[in-house]
């Protein structure tokens, strides 16, 4: 039985997204099916479409590109026409029994009607839920208003649902549709743990800078100045942007990074497969999340890349943060974002003896293997496709 999957983004490195791709292609194949995947990138060096393998799928991407090229509206648009013809194309000239795809709002509809037209079951995996203050012209946005029409309505045709969230979940699941959570999923046993450091100073890494409001910095440089002296004992890492940009996202607030430059380095972006690396010499990671519906929606990544490495996160609570990260043992789960809730978590870990640190370093990595690890989902994705299965042949049974 053969899954295709259409994966936008890089496929298979490069992004986040990329990271839930890969783990997806691998799940699918440890329940069973063969997996082809089309992307809308690679920065692989390929030649047009031809079908590529890796490790136990094979892939086609519509555009071969760099992994930090910006594209234009106008290429965004002409790529996803170009994903249509080539799913079009791969269905028509192989067996294909189901079709798994991302949170395409661009071209649903019409990948809803080609699936449709084949008799194809369309699964769709939804991670986010856009808030309308991160948006270019607001709600008057053409494409924030087909996006919202996406989630509100023509996503709701199909036919069963992966989602990242809880909130997410419920809302699909109301459909009465099968629903299943997923929430980030890695290969841990590819990513061996970091279970002490050797750092001279406290270094706690920020990783993955958002340039769309879904996070703030502010609040922990303003609980670094309010550390004082003691601030000298620590080292924050910011990983995913430039300093200008960095600047740039503070706006009037420039001067606070300059009361704390000493303790900041803004080290830019690193590729994705050095991620895990970053985490683990680390002794902490931190991020801090408004609480609007966007992040209720999601789910952040680096939660769990940074579990997986061995490393605590100190982030506040939002959405299902909280379902993973517990207070004190993997990690420190904050009420709120304010500056005072962040500096007492700062002076906890000034206080902390190593043996205490080497237990929450343990904590993190078993709640890793245990929540985010693909594995774990085998049995649910299959029970989910069961009822494909037997509309078609036995896992495993795909053809040509």
């Amino acid at each position: 039985m053969r899954i295709l999957f259409i994966a936008l983004g890089f496929f298979p490195n490069g992004l986040a997204i990329s990271t839930r791709i890969v783990n997806y292609a691998r799940l699918f194949h440890d329940c069973g099916f063969e997996v082809h995947v089309i992307a809308d990138y690679t920065a692989e060096p390929v030649t047009g479409n031809e079908i590529q393998h890796f490790e136990n799928c094979t892939y086609q991407a519509v555009t071969q590109a760099a992994l930090n090229r910006n594209f234009k509206l106008s290429s965004r648009i002409f790529n996803a026409n170009n994903s249509l013809k080539l799913v079009k194309k791969y269905i028509e000239n192989n067996h294909v029994d189901m079709v798994v795809t991302s949170t395409c709002y661009d071209r649903f509809r019409k990948l809803r009607k080609l699936c449709s037209k084949h008799s194809l079951p369309l699964t769709l995996d939804i991670t986010e839920w856009y808030d309308v203050s991160g948006v270019k012209y607001g709600k008057f946005n053409p494409f924030y208003m087909n996006y919202t029409r996406s989630m509100e309505k023509d996503f709701k045709t199909a036919d069963k649902f992966f989602t990242i969230s809880t909130l997410l979940h419920n809302y699909y699941a109301a459909t009465g549709k099968e629903t299943l959570r997923i929430p980030t999923i890695l290969d841990t046993s590819r990513m061996p743990p970091f279970l002490k450091t050797e750092n001279e100073k406290i270094r706690i890494t920020y990783a993955g800078f958002s340039g769309r409001g879904k996070e703030s910095f502010r609040e922990i440089l303003e609980a670094l100045a309010l550390l004082g002296e003691n601030r000298k004992q620590i080292e924050v890492h910011v990983y995913g942007c430039s300093k200008a940009a960095f600047l740039a996202r503070l706006g009037e607030d420039t001067g606070l990074f300059e009361r704390v430059q000493e303790t900041v380095t803004i080290k830019g972006r690193v590729p994705q497969a050095q991620v895990h690396e970053v985490f683990g010499n680390s002794d902490y990671s931190i991020f801090m999340r408004p609480n609007k519906h966007s992040n209720q929606a999601g789910f952040p990544t680096k939660l769990a890349e940074s579990l997986t490495a061995g490393t605590p996160v100190i982030c506040n609570d939002t959405g299902d943060i909280g379902l993973y990260l517990k207070n004190g043992v993997n990690g420190f789960l904050l009420p709120d974002s304010a500056a005072p809730t962040i500096l007492s978590v700062f002076e906890t870990i000034l206080a902390m003896k190593p043996a205490e640190t080497a237990e929450m370093r343990r904590q993190a990595r078993e709640t890793a293997e245990a929540s985010f690890d693909y594995r774990n989902y085998i049995e649910p994705v299959k029970a989910l496709f069961s009822s494909f299965c037997k509309a078609s042949k036995e896992p495993g049974e795909g053809r040509p």
